[in-house]
């Protein structure tokens, strides 16, 4: 490995920026790796900081050919098997006929998250092999792993650069009602947040002061008490009158430093709910309207970040989201005490992921058998959510989008090939979801340490 650092240390200025890119991806990958192989994923940087720490880099997934190698390359957040995307695919299928669809229209699939492609390419090859029309667009922020994914993959599937948010907005501009709708909401959180944080930036500016005996400028004081009058009522007792400076640093540092910060959170949960009413309201303008896409996928929600609402507002006959089920995708409440990543809504606008909204309805899902033991590390998503728009719904039934009639091939070889997990139920079944996420989360925990212990036994 020395030999490769030292040379690219040699060449890096010599490099275009794109070279550069990828020479620095791959050499990340493969010291990543070897330090999977001596100490496993506790201790990788990426691991430890996947809060704001995502894969940067592109790999093809059909040069994966173990099943460690897909884990330590990243490729997917989840671990699929030949069956369950064949579940995703007839899941599409069963929506596109729901919503009215025929077989001389392709069948559309929209992949937020997925920026570098892999599971699009996954869907789009098993359609082709069973003669099914599958128009796959990937949404992604990502600029430099969409470009990527695209020129590997773009004669298959369209790629294209934008947040959940944006493309949200995009797909709807037709529908006045909603798009300004979802303007309003938009301004109203990027106005209220950027609120939020200023003031939080200058009640700790006076706290920090005032704990350490500075004096703070009346002219500071004035614009603080001013802001407060204007823009976060209601304003405390005594703040703005002739001792107002004095009742304000008893506010903000003293015996009442509480009683301020509990304003802010009442201020911040004010600003919540009318975001949530433009929400509502934005999903009231499309509850009759015709699905945009047969099915949106949201293949990967990093941890602390929610676009939850972006994603009902595409309007798609059916969400399916890969959830992680310690907690580490999307914001998740901290009800059930197996979620170790959890914490409240912070920012103005978020909301705990997955909910289903006005419009859908859970339906079920599934866990995917994440072989834990066999390559001594922590899963990644292995919790599949399948919501559906009310006018869609059906009860779920256990011959639910069934895969009997595709031809699934070979098992994949990150899964062993020729059969290696057969210890697993193929497909993994169905369950019925509860009324809630939370709930459901709760029993899609219990069939995972099932699927463990089954795999322990297999290959113990």
């Amino acid at each position: 490995m020395q030999p490769k650092l030292d040379e690219f240390a040699a060449t890096a200025e010599l490099l275009s920026e794109d070279d550069f890119d990828r020479r620095f991806g791959e050499l990340r990958a493969e010291l990543d790796g070897i330090s999977t192989r001596l100490h496993g994923y506790e201790n990788l940087s990426w691991w430890r900081g996947r809060d704001n720490d995502f894969p940067s880099f592109f790999r093809d997934i059909r040069t994966v050919e173990t099943n460690r190698e897909f884990v330590e390359s990243k490729v997917l957040q989840w671990l699929p098997r030949k069956a369950e995307v064949g579940r995703i695919l007839a899941i599409a299928r069963e929506m596109h006929r729901r919503a009215g669809g025929d077989d001389a229209q392709p069948i559309r699939i929209v992949d937020v998250g997925g920026a570098n492609g892999a599971l699009g390419k996954l869907i789009v090859d098993m359609a082709g092999k069973n003669g099914i029309d599958v128009e796959y667009t990937v949404v992604d922020p990502d600029n430099q792993i969409v470009s990527q994914a695209e020129e590997a993959y773009g004669d298959e599937m369209s790629f294209l650069v934008r947040s959940a948010g944006e493309f949200a907005e995009e797909v709807n501009a037709g529908d006045t009602e909603a798009a300004e709708r979802m303007a309003r909401r938009r301004a109203l959180i990027e106005f209220d947040q950027r609120r939020f944080f200023d003031l939080g930036g200058v009640v700790d500016l006076l706290q920090d002061r005032l704990r350490n005996g500075e004096e703070v400028e009346g002219s500071v004081l004035d614009d603080f008490r001013l802001a407060w009058k204007e823009d976060f009522q209601p304003v405390p007792e005594g703040f703005l009158g002739p001792e107002g400076n004095e009742t304000l640093k008893d506010w903000v540092g003293g015996s009442k430093r509480n009683d301020c910060l509990d304003l802010l959170v009442r201020w911040f949960d004010r600003q919540q709910q009318e975001v949530a009413r433009l929400t509502e309201a934005v999903e009231e303008s499309l509850a009759g309207t015709p699905p945009k896409f047969d099915l949106v996928i949201n293949s990967w929600m990093p941890h602390n970040l929610d676009f939850t609402a972006d994603l009902r507002a595409m309007n798609g006959a059916a969400i399916l989201y890969a959830t992680a089920l310690d907690g580490s995708s999307g914001i998740q409440s901290s009800d059930q005490d197996y979620v170790m990543h959890d914490r409240e809504p912070e920012a103005v606008g978020e909301e705990y992921s997955y909910a289903p909204g006005r419009n859908y309805r859970m339906h079920s899902g599934w866990v995917g058998p994440t072989p834990r033991r066999t390559v001594g590390i922590k899963p990644f998503s292995n919790g599949m959510v399948l919501e559906m728009k009310r006018t869609y719904f059906s009860p779920p039934s256990p011959d639910d989008f069934s895969v009997a009639d595709l031809d699934l091939g070979r098992e994949y070889p990150w899964n062993g090939g020729s059969g290696e997990l057969t210890a697993i139920p193929d497909p993994v079944p169905l369950r019925e979801q509860q009324d809630d996420y939370g709930n459901y989360r709760s029993d899609l925990g219990e069939q995972a340490k099932s699927l463990e212990k089954s795999l322990d036994a297999r290959f113990r």
